[in-house]
């Protein structure tokens, strides 16, 4: 059986200018290669140059991205074209990250892979015709919260100013423009368990990745577009194993080819 083990590749905290340039440039080589593929799949509101400078600022900030396996990296590359996401932008709305992997027949190696952010589902949300509204929270221990689900459902939501205590809870929920929508709440407990080994140490005071994990459960029940249906699908397989690559987008439908 073999044995894989994957964990976060983590750049060299000061890499020094000449592997960042010598990064860039590898990666300047592999978009060169793999360029008409990458246009072809970018949606007509994005610029092609934005879209690939900022995957040059991404390789000169994190130049482990350039030891990944070029068919990973140009995965990586082709699913955020095609998904209209820019890449590691203040808009937190798509990271490339580094994995490293290692197995008992390759030994180790990394995987370059898109994370979609929570920024990046609800770009996806308002894209979506029937979409009114999208938002979520998380709750502190002395927040006025009340909830319900069943017949008549109900979510009720006042932070407390000043010191809202600990977060006890996190919600996402969504409204349609014909006037249905649906709503979840989950415990740090569930948030954990649905997580799984998908933590972070970055400090995040509002709880964005266990909202983008609510606001993922809540999508389920949501209508989705051919680019949510595969973002959410790129973005659970993130991590753990090699994520679906879209090979395809019908020009007339928009309909995407995950493969």
């Amino acid at each position: 059986m073999t044995e894989t083990k994957n964990t976060p590749a983590r750049a060299p905290k000061a890499p020094a200018p000449a592997a960042a340039d010598r990064a860039e440039a590898t990666v300047k080589d592999l978009v060169r290669d793999n360029w008409q593929a990458i246009q072809a799949a970018l949606p007509e509101t994005m610029d092609g140059r934005r879209f690939a400078g900022l995957v040059f600022n991404s390789v000169r900030r994190t130049p482990r991205l350039a030891e990944a396996t070029a068919s990973s990296l140009a995965g990586a590359l082709l699913n955020a074209a095609a998904l209209g996401l820019e890449v590691d932008t203040p808009l937190g709305e798509a990271y490339l990250l580094p994995y490293r992997r290692r197995t008992r027949d390759r030994g180790e190696y990394v995987e370059a892979q898109l994370v979609v952010g929570y920024q990046g589902l609800l770009r996806l949300c308002r894209q979506h015709p029937s979409f009114r509204s999208v938002s979520s929270g998380w709750v502190g221990a002395n927040d006025h919260f009340e909830y319900r689900y069943g017949t008549d459902p109900h979510l009720e939501h006042t932070p407390a100013l000043g010191d809202r205590g600990d977060m006890v809870a996190v919600w996402a929920a969504y409204s349609l423009r014909d006037g249905t929508g649906d709503f979840v709440v989950l415990s740090p407990a569930e948030v954990a368990g649905l997580r799984g080994k998908d933590r972070s140490d970055v400090a995040d005071p509002q709880h964005w990745m266990e909202r983008k994990t609510a606001l993922k459960q809540v999508l389920k029940t949501a209508p989705k577009s051919a680019r949510m249906s595969v973002a959410m699908q790129v973005d659970e397989q993130s991590g753990p194993g090699p994520a679906p690559t879209i090979t395809a987008i019908d020009p007339d439908t928009g309909e995407i080819t995950a493969g």
